[in-house]
């Protein structure tokens, strides 16, 4: 017990140490002992920040299991993860097999999660225990919450108290998403997913092996098909090895899974257009459940286009692909396809015998898939410095950096602790306009992971290339590089722009899901991610450090992170987007519609922990900025930042020296559920600012006037009183929204969100610091009138005492415009004769 307190009096220190210019501190627990994970998962209970529990390897012997009740969930991110070493300085192996958790089989040992927030469990083994749970509270409210289940095990589970299956996700107000994972021979069901009433969370099940088990191995059950976030479709199977199926009115996108037996109940079943599903053996091993190499056909038969790209490893933390084509289940074989054509460079020249030059005009003239692989002589890194631009690519290429010698993938959740061996810089003796390109001419898909870009610039200005430059072909996957900023003991060069889209390039995936596919795209002269073009789009591009060095924390910063110019159906996704001299995101033209920006940090530094302060902890680097958050101009209409489709989350937006988000031009951009604030130097500079430089005056919100106005000129709703509610995180607020009735019905209806900060911003408009939730208003009356309606209402936040806090507004109508933010009101106590509550 002793050992326990002084590691939780240690994860105070760092607290404290870890808090500069974050709006959430991180607490670090270091566990090797039952009653100290038990101990650290007490505290992230009640602590109201961030935790981080790392389990040291062992066996952990618990047979009361551990449960928290909807009245006590999690209020803030939690992330278990095993295969620690015994400081936890160092993560030794992300196998599950290296740290379980014995429940020896009694009847009590289930682990249930109740939680607000987000959840990551990582590089676990749970045996013999009455199954894992995860649950949100009855009352949650949707903050773009998920449950990621990576790389664990779950085996031999028993029937025990609640009769609960080996695995259970409920998505009320999280999204699911288990990758990697092996869950066999339970007493009951396998995995479970739950859906009940208007649930607003989907799921999505990659590589994982299911089987074996006493009832159904994966069940998926919906009261109604009216759970709003698993829409028809929404959900997502991809890569998985199944026994038998089950579901309940629900119709999952299923591709390339293997099963034995599918149940459709209520309108259940797979959804149309899924493909390459197999039912039969996968020919697996009895015991440990690997693919029977060769001849298993789980090998090589699955697909590399999954929502989020594909894991980087796999359970065992093996490379997830070999050969360029990846297995269905949690495990890697090591079979290579007979397709690819192997071709490894040994040179670090620029052109000749074993160089990267050659290797590429040796894949154009072989027709199909082609991987480049790497072995070259010396210590890591090795430079390959060229003297003009590689060919340009007509056949499919697999250039894995990750094959050369002590080149390894970055693990880290937050940060980066990847190791590239591999670097392509352009002369500084010619100007080299770009590294790798794939022409408009060609239908070539192009797959890079693990590789240093630097100097790849033809003079700079608009006529400016990039180190990868994509003109034509789809499916392209750029994963786990690094483009500018520090390499090793040296610096790669910025480039004119890391990655560049356009003319009838499509479908590429930047970055991924998995950690191991963060690419750092920092130090151009122009944009990061450039996408250009109508002809160019339905890119992701997700999960990378855009602006900083690769720990995320200090600023590289290019001219503009991420551009969209007249490009559509783009998800920018959980990125950190931050330290860039001029704006974040920018979505400028017409024909930039249909954009999804969610989950990202955009300005500040990376989430997570990190170790700085006064001596002698090393000093914390500057704060990063952007100019502007997300920066929307020339007609850009039809755009979703934040919550908005089955991918959307809030985004947070933070430390911009001009506006959070600016709108110049375009409508039915909506803006929800993110939380900005520490946004503008000057006080006439807004959180969030539609259209002429300045808060908009509350007028006309009918009639031509308004549709040529910014997000038709949005009135902000007026907040006229807050008052302390039923409970110290409630407040009881009222207001009235002056706007257009429009059709006097349905496309009356205006969403109210409403937001909660420490103080208001000077100029008395916001911010938003953290979200409280919404209400609606409808505009009744004659079609196309300017009307004025009251509303009321109490809303409650999870873990934040609202007393003193300050309430700010959004209003947004049906067809997708959010207004600035409303002035400020501050939350009151509640009337004397209920101050103290007793009477309510």
């Amino acid at each position: 017990m002793r050992a326990a307190l002084l590691k939780l009096a240690a994860a105070v220190v760092l607290l404290f140490a870890s808090s500069f210019a974050s709006d959430a501190c991180a607490v670090q627990f270091c566990v090797d002992t039952e009653a100290e994970l038990s101990g650290a998962l007490v505290v992230s209970q009640i602590n109201s920040q961030q935790n981080e529990i790392r389990l040291v390897s062992g066996s952990y012997t618990m047979p009361d299991g551990w449960s928290n009740s909807g009245t006590s969930p999690f209020p803030q991110a939690l992330k278990l993860s095993g295969g620690w070493n015994n400081d936890c300085s160092t993560r030794v192996t992300v196998n599950p097999s290296s740290t379980t958790i014995q429940g020896q089989s009694s009847s009590n040992s289930r682990w249930l999660f109740t939680a607000e927030a987000s959840l990551i469990i990582d590089g676990l083994s749970f045996v013999q225990t009455a199954g894992l749970v995860l649950a949100s509270p009855f009352d949650c409210t949707p903050f773009g919450q998920e449950f990621l289940i990576r790389r664990v095990r779950v085996s031999n589970s028993i029937s025990g108290v609640g009769l609960w299956s080996s695995m259970t996700a409920f998505t009320s107000c999280h999204d699911v998403r288990i990758e990697n994972s092996l869950v066999v021979d339970g007493a009951l069901n396998g995995i479970e997913i739950q859906c009940f009433n208007n649930a607003l969370g989907d799921y999505r099940l990659i590589n994982n092996t299911v089987r074996d088990h006493g009832g159904v191995d994966f069940v998926a059950t919906y009261d109604s098909q009216s759970c709003a976030g698993n829409s028809i479709g929404a959900d997502s199977l991809h890569n998985n090895v199944f026994g038998s199926i089950q579901l309940d009115a629900n119709t999952p996108r299923a591709h390339n899974n293997i099963y034995s037996s599918l149940s459709s109940l209520n309108g259940g079943g797979f959804f149309s257009g899924s493909s390459d599903n197999l039912v039969g053996d996968p020919q697996l091993d009895p015991v440990n459940y690997r693919p029977v190499e060769p001849g298993s056909p789980a090998i090589n038969s699955g697909t590399s286009n999954v929502p989020g790209g594909l894991p980087a490893a796999d359970i065992a933390g093996d490379p997830r692909t070999i050969g360029g084509i990846p297995d269905r289940g949690a495990y890697e074989s090591s079979v290579v396809p007979p397709g690819p054509f192997v071709l490894t460079v040994t040179s670090n020249a620029n052109s000749g015998t074993g160089t990267l030059r050659e290797a590429i005009g040796q894949a154009n003239a072989s027709p199909g898939l082609n991987l480049i692989q790497f072995d070259i002589p010396g210590t890591c890194p090795r430079l390959i410095t060229l003297a003009a631009p590689l060919p340009d690519l007509t056949e499919d290429v697999i250039i894995n950096g990750f094959s050369q010698p002590g080149s390894a993938w970055n693990t880290f959740d937050f940060g980066n602790n990847a190791n590239l061996c591999i670097g392509v810089v352009g002369s500084q003796l010619v100007e080299v306009p770009y590294a790798l390109r794939v022409p408009a001419n060609s239908s070539a898909t192009l797959k890079v992971r693990g590789i240093g870009f630097g100097g790849f610039d033809d003079g700079g200005g608009l006529f400016g290339e990039a180190a990868i430059y994509l003109q034509g072909g789809s499916g392209h996957e750029i994963q786990g590089n690094q483009f500018g900023g520090p390499f090793h003991a040296t610096t790669l060069a910025g480039n004119s722009e890391g990655i560049r889209l356009m003319n009838n390039a499509t479908s590429a995936l930047i970055g991924g899901s998995s950690p191991g596919h963060r690419n750092t795209i920092s130090g151009s002269s122009l944009a990061g991610v450039h996408v250009i073009g109508s002809a160019s789009g339905g890119h992701q591009i997700v999960n990378n450090y855009i602006g900083t060095n690769p720990s995320g924390v200090s600023a590289v910063g290019n001219l503009d992170g991420i551009r969209l110019v007249q490009s559509a159906d783009n998800d920018i996704l959980d990125n950190l987007v931050s330290g860039n001299t001029r704006d974040g995101v920018v979505i400028v033209g017409e024909q930039a519609t249909s954009n999804l920006v969610a989950g990202n940090r955009i300005g500040g530094r990376r989430g997570g922990f990190y170790l700085c302060g006064v001596p002698p902890l090393p000093a914390c680097p500057p704060t990063m900025t952007n100019r502007k958050g997300i920066f929307i101009d020339s007609g850009a209409s039809n755009n979703t930042i934040g919550v908005g489709g089955v991918d959307g989350a809030p985004n947070q937006i933070r430390f911009s020296t001009q506006h959070g988000i600016r709108i110049l031009s375009g409508t039915r951009n909506r803006m929800l559920s993110n939380t900005l604030w520490d946004n503008g130097s000057v006080a006439s500079e807004y959180e969030i600012d539609l259209g002429s430089f300045g808060f908009d005056p509350v007028d006309a919100d009918c009639g031509a006037v308004a549709d040529a106005k910014a997000n038709r000129g949005q009135n902000r709703p007026v907040l006229e009183s807050a008052l302390g509610g039923a409970s110290e995180q409630s407040v009881v607020f009222a207001g009235e929204l002056s706007s257009c009735t429009h059709d006097g019905g349905f496309s009356s209806v205006y969403r109210i969100q409403l937001f909660a900060s420490n103080a208001c911003d000077g100029n008395g408009a916001g911010p938003g610091q953290y979200f409280l939730g919404d209400v609606n208003v409808v505009m009744p009356g004659p079609v196309q009138t300017d009307t004025t309606v009251a509303f009321s209402g109490e809303l409650e936040h999870p873990w934040l005492d609202l007393e003193g806090k300050y309430i700010t507004a959004t209003a947004t109508d049906l067809l997708g415009n959010t207004s600035e933010f409303s002035q400020c009101v501050q939350v009151q106590a509640p009337d004397a004769l209920f101050h103290d509550r007793f009477e309510q």
